[in-house]
């Protein structure tokens, strides 16, 4: 501040504050967030795609979530080439 970088100080304090709010947000509905989307993004897996148990408690992560459409793609190269190497097209995907 002394060396007049207030302005990017106060900037930072601001990127700073508005991250931990994401972060509560997405604590609080429920969401463990490792690709750091955005909270919109979040609530639309959240709300849409996410798997939950019958209680509707959220039951994978983003990333799982992810992986899970991966595996799922991968799979269906089994019906064109039954020796298609589905581990490398989920990695791949």
């Amino acid at each position: 501040m002394v060396r007049g970088y207030s302005a990017m100080a106060k900037a930072y304090i601001l990127y700073r504050k508005q991250r931990t709010d994401v972060r509560e947000y997405k604590k609080c509905i429920g969401v463990q967030d490792n690709l750091k989307l955005s909270i919109n993004a979040s609530r639309v897996l959240e709300q849409r795609y996410l798997l939950k148990d019958e209680s509707g408690q959220i039951l994978e992560t983003p990333s799982e979530l992810f992986r899970r459409v991966a595996r799922s793609i991968a799979e269906v190269e089994r019906n064109f080439n039954p020796t298609a190497d589905v581990k490398s097209l989920e990695e791949e995907f």
